[in-house]
């Protein structure tokens, strides 16, 4: 027996303890920039239904959806509007439809000229390279006690921290203000292009702590410290480059994608920016309401299916790529498909450890790279495995006792998990960085060898975690593999015979 459906976006974030809609909903936040930054920006805001969002940007799209020499990465979110209009108006049409309940104005003008339009806003969010902007806005904030949220990146590298009010009738700087303060004009970013990927990564933190701005939930407190993201730093988090990262290509590459969900989203969204070569979509499921807080490309989509959906969305935003949609369950049976298809790596963005156990062993069966990421609203965690290589995802995070452990009967009753966009936009874009890795270590690196996780109540938001296990040979034994079908069919057959009767 399932519960009844719900006709409500915000229904799968309002189940959070403590959470209040309105709290966000009467807010008014003011985000400076239009390019990677801001969009990332505006699109988690816009869909957490922050209720009153301005854009202020410079700068006209330049010819969209055609081939040649265009740079799709500059164009991330502005793929509905029409060419040479204002990018700030473009990404305000494309937000107004992803959620329509939130008053969107995206203004065409340099800020830095007219503050006085800023007036007693709650909130800003500088998501410029420019150290100019910076300095200016810091100042406005500090001189009218508005928090401030600072982000910056470049292709390589995204640094974020916040700067809260100061509260009661005392206005005076400490010195430790003074600090953080220095600290949030970014010198190095200045006037650099930002990064897709990296932008994307910082934007989830940035509208996570503007969140708590507004509305803190149990055991959270406002960031203190500055965040960094770093896919020149085997440690990930660290500022010290450990190797040189080269430019992008990934055109050469066959990907499989198991979910079109939030995950699949956000990570779809960073290979289509980033030119995959070729992109295959799996998901069973269609688009319902309540999915729309965080599955934002499924925006005029409910009731279809979500891979089509998807993969119709990233033909939009890069008409190069090659991307197609197989609108059915991953089960045991779909052992040809693995053999035959012959993919350079297999994304896991699915909700559950029975999927993802099955993916693991259709990955050691075939020696196909998996890059697993998992969420949940207040965190998320991605994990590589490479057969022969690394611990394959059974030894790093015992992953078939979990699958075992998560089983139900058919009788329970369908319960929904609570969920946000922001864990999803970060562990997305930590795919696709762990991804480029895999594919090609030369050019981007080694890949992690532990889980990376990003945790939004802890005081270290992001960190890797100690590796569990660094290599195992689980993808050489072919005995071991027998083994697992016969230790987990079961699992499977009834997953499917509960399908079909509930």
């Amino acid at each position: 027996m399932q519960e009844q459906a719900v006709d409500n976006r915000y229904d799968r974030q309002q189940r959070i303890e403590g959470w209040d809609q309105g709290m966000l909903s009467n807010a008014r936040i003011i985000i400076v920039g239009v390019d990677a930054l801001a969009q990332q920006i505006a699109l988690s805001a816009t869909a957490l239904g922050f209720g009153n969002i301005e854009i202020y940007g410079w700068g006209v799209n330049e010819v969209l959806q055609k081939e040649g020499d265009y740079d799709y990465s500059q164009g991330m979110l502005n793929f509905e509007a029409e060419s040479f209009s204002s990018r700030a108006q473009g990404l305000e049409q494309l937000l107004r439809k992803i959620n329509p309940d939130v008053n969107i104005k995206g203004i065409n003008i340099d800020l830095s000229r007219n503050l006085g339009l800023l007036g007693d806003t709650q909130l800003i969010i500088d998501a410029t390279n420019s150290v100019d902007s910076k300095v200016e806005l810091i100042q406005y904030a500090t001189e009218k006690n508005i928090p401030l949220v600072s982000v910056a990146s470049d292709e390589i590298k995204a640094k974020l921290g916040v700067l809260p009010a100061l509260e009661g009738r005392s206005r005076r700087i400490s010195v430790e203000r003074k600090r953080l303060i220095e600290n949030l004009y970014f010198l190095e970013f200045n006037a650099k292009k930002q990064g897709s990927i990296t932008s994307q990564f910082i934007a989830g933190i940035a509208v996570d702590e503007a969140r708590k701005l507004f509305l803190t939930l149990q055991n959270e407190k406002v960031l203190d410290d500055i965040v960094i993201y770093n896919i020149a730093s085997s440690q990930r988090f660290k500022d010290k480059d450990d190797f040189k990262v080269e430019q992008t290509d990934l055109s050469n590459y066959r990907v499989l994608m198991v979910g079109a969900g939030a995950l699949g989203i956000m990570s779809g969204m960073q290979l289509a920016i980033n030119g995959i070569g070729e992109l295959v979509i799996v998901d069973f499921d269609s688009v319902e309401t309540t999915n729309l807080n965080r599955q934002v490309l499924h925006y005029e989509s409910v009731g279809q299916q979500k891979a089509t959906s998807l993969a119709r969305k990233l033909k939009q935003i890069n008409p190069r790529i090659k991307v197609s949609a197989k609108n059915e369950k991953i089960t045991l049976d779909s052992e040809r498909f693995f053999k035959d298809q012959r993919f350079d790596l297999i994304i896991d963005g699915v909700d559950n450890n029975k999927t993802r156990a099955l993916l693991n062993y259709f990955s050691l069966k075939y020696k196909i790279p998996l890059v697993s990421g998992g969420t949940r609203y207040n965190g998320g965690q991605v994990t590589v495995s490479i057969p022969g290589q690394t611990g394959c995802l059974n030894c790093q995070a015992d992953i078939d006792k979990l699958a075992l452990l998560d089983y139900k009967p058919a009788s329970c009753i369908y319960a929904p998990t609570p969920s946000v966009i922001t864990s999803n936009q970060i562990i997305g874009a930590a795919i696709i960085g762990e991804l480029r890795a895999v594919l090609d270590s030369k050019r981007y690196g080694m890949p992690i060898k532990s889980t990376l996780k990003y945790a939004a109540s802890e005081d270290l938001r992001v960190r890797l975690l100690p590796s569990a296990s660094e290599f195992c040979e689980c993808s050489e034994s072919k005995t071991m593999l027998k083994e697992w079908v016969g230790k987990m069919k079961h699992l499977y057959e009834v997953a499917a015979w509960a399908q079909m009767h509930y």
